[in-house]
C-alpha cells in the first residue's frame, strides 16, 4: 500500500517537473484573470454610487 502511494507521488512529481513551465503559465493566467475581475468589480461598484449634486447655485455667485 505504501509503495503504491510512493509510486503515485513519484509519477506526479515527474509530471510536475516535466510540465513546470506550462503549469506556471496557467497559474499566472488564472491569477491575472482573477485580479482583472476583482478590479472590474470594484470599479463597477464605485460607479453605482449616487453622484454629488449641487442644488443651490446662488450661494456660489455671492462669493
Amino acid at each position: 500500500m505504501v509503495s503504491r502511494f510512493q509510486e503515485i507521488v513519484n509519477e506526479l512529481l515527474e509530471l510536475i517537473k516535466k510540465y513546470e513551465k506550462d503549469i506556471v503559465l496557467v497559474i499566472g493566467v488564472i491569477l491575472i484573470s482573477l485580479l482583472s475581475f476583482a478590479i472590474g468589480y470594484l470599479v463597477a461598484k464605485e460607479q453605482l454610487k449616487e453622484p454629488i449634486q449641487i442644488e443651490d447655485f446662488s450661494s456660489a455667485d455671492r462669493q
